[in-house]
């Protein structure tokens, strides 16, 4: 979950890149991330951007996802 505030009570917005927004309502997000199936380790980013129609604020996140080796 993320939050956020605004100092005018402007209405936000949330926009997430890889990821992304299960619900938004006042002021709060659910964000949901999908780990890639991947053999090595694999470092990612998610992005979190609010803006009010003024300004915005950006907050990214590394998550780093582990490799499952395959096995035969």
């Amino acid at each position: 979950m993320v939050a956020a505030t605004d100092a005018e009570n402007n209405l936000l917005t949330f926009t997430a890149i890889n990821a992304q927004i299960v619900t938004a309502e006042n002021g709060s997000a659910i964000v949901s991330f999908t780990a890639p199936k991947t053999t090595t380790d694999v470092t990612t980013s998610v992005t979190i951007i609010v803006p009010d129609g003024q300004a915005e604020t950006i907050k990214s996140v590394l998550i780093t996802v582990k490799g499952k080796k395959n096995t035969f």
